[in-house]
């Protein structure tokens, strides 16, 4: 297999950095999607405190009406 590669690739001194970009790259993607997906649920967290709210709101202003 050697003597199909040119001289330039043969050096392991290219080879390392490409791998090692290879990965960090790779390990940038994940943490990307992880950190979006977190950001997802904190909306979605949030939303569903406002409904909350807003339905405890509603029921101290029926309580208020009634009495």
């Amino acid at each position: 297999m050697e003597k199909f590669l040119r001289e330039s690739l043969r050096n392991p001194s290219i080879w390392i950095p490409i791998i090692v970009a290879f990965y960090v790259g790779v390990l940038g993607l994940c943490l990307t999607g992880a950190l979006q997906r977190q950001a997802t649920q904190i909306k979605r967290v949030r939303e569903e405190k406002k409904s909350i709210f807003s339905m405890l709101d509603e029921d101290e202003d029926e309580d208020g009406k009634t009495s």
